[in-house]
């Protein structure tokens, strides 16, 4: 009933998220395996994020043009949330890597450049190649960058919700009808909410 529900509304369901490999690293083995699961765990991810924008690809298609970056990235940001990333964030903490919790704007690129580091510890110990550590720094330069992704997040923020009021340092979006209803004659920025 909820999924025929779904479809009348043009709602694309997300695939499953996989599940996450167990990621404490056995007490005896050297930071080499914490970081050979990192790299297999972060490659789960990679694939899951992609599969995502995959199913998604006709949604994108209908987002203009200078929004399509942002659009993929909150497909990625939505897939990627929808994962128990816990496990993962200590150990990549433990090997003083980027835990991926402030990605929100580059997601992707992100999830990429903590790949690549990865990859090139694995190479210095001799336990990766040089062909994988080149696909991973090819996708990452194709990625968005972090001041591309920062400068679209502040300029569409501006656009769709205008300039940042007067002694405030946050925005507060919330969904609301068409025609929202104001709860006040004059009131401006409050909404009846129900």
């Amino acid at each position: 009933m909820a999924d025929r529900r779904m479809k009348q509304q043009g709602v694309v369901p997300l695939p499953e998220a996989p599940e996450p490999v167990t990621l404490a690293p056995d007490p005896g083995h050297e930071s080499r395996v914490a970081l050979r699961t990192i790299g297999e765990e972060l490659a789960r991810i990679e694939a899951h994020l992609r599969t995502v924008e995959a199913k998604l690809t006709p949604l994108l298609a209908a987002a203009r043009s200078d929004w399509l970056e942002s659009a993929r990235n909150l497909v990625h940001y939505t897939a990627l949330r929808q994962l128990d990333l816990r496990e993962l964030q200590l150990l990549l903490q433990q090997q003083g890597l980027s835990s991926l919790g402030r990605s929100e704007s580059f997601v992707m690129g992100s999830l990429l450049e903590v790949r690549l580091r990865v990859a090139e510890a694995l190479q210095a110990r001799g336990k990766t190649n040089q062909a994988e550590l080149a696909r991973i720094a090819e996708r990452r330069a194709a990625a968005l960058s972090w001041q591309t992704a920062e400068f679209l997040l502040h300029t569409h923020t501006h656009e769709v919700l205008g300039p940042k009021p007067d002694g405030r340092h946050v925005y507060v979006m919330l969904t609301a009808p068409m025609r929202p209803r104001p709860m006040r004659a004059g009131s401006h920025g409050c909404w009846r909410l129900g």
